[in-house]
């Protein structure tokens, strides 16, 4: 059907001969390219690879999560979309419990087990709330956290075996994982 549609399209261009074969190849060589590019996957503010799998995280605003009434709320709080997606995950028909407790894991227990350092002081999130995905291979949601003063997180650190990802203390300040 493509190749159809570009011969129909190079056939209704007149052009004097001579100028035919160039403009050929670089109809050619378009379709070419656009054949072979994937598109574009959208960085994020912290990437964490690992074989098969990466972990993300990005700041969110306060307004996309919660209903921020005024500017002193919108600053006692510090939001962050954390994902982790797993290329090599599968359902599994013979065993339903695993993908449930999966799934279960990151709608309802991921958040508990992350924490904010915020000068020294380890603060639990106040809501955790699930992104729901049409890819089974990635788990995410945003987690918020209160903060005093305008302050925000230094550091966020994630305990869990239940992912695979068990130990990671996340240096916002220099966006990266330090462990």
């Amino acid at each position: 059907m493509k190749q159809q549609l570009s011969y129909d399209l190079f056939m209704k261009i007149k052009m004097k001969p001579s100028k035919v074969p160039v403009v050929a190849i670089a109809i050619a060589v378009m379709m070419l390219h656009a054949c072979k590019s994937e598109p574009e996957r959208k960085k994020h503010t912290i990437e964490v690879f690992s074989p098969g799998s990466f972990f993300y995280l990005d700041p969110v605003k306060n307004k996309q999560v919660m209903q921020i009434t005024s500017d002193e709320e919108d600053k006692q709080f510090a939001s962050y979309l954390v994902g982790f997606f797993d290329s090599t995950y599968t359902k599994n028909v013979q065993q339903p419990k695993i993908d449930e407790d999966r799934s279960v894991y990151y709608q309802f227990h991921m958040g508990e087990n992350w924490r904010a350092v915020i000068n020294g002081d380890s603060v639990e999130p106040v809501f955790y709330h699930p992104v729901q995905n049409a890819d089974t291979r990635l788990g995410s949601g945003v987690l918020v956290f209160p903060v005093t003063e305008g302050k925000v997180p230094d550091t966020l650190v994630y305990r869990s075996a239940a992912d695979g990802w068990s130990n990671m203390i996340i240096s916002l300040k220099q966006k990266r994982l330090i462990q």
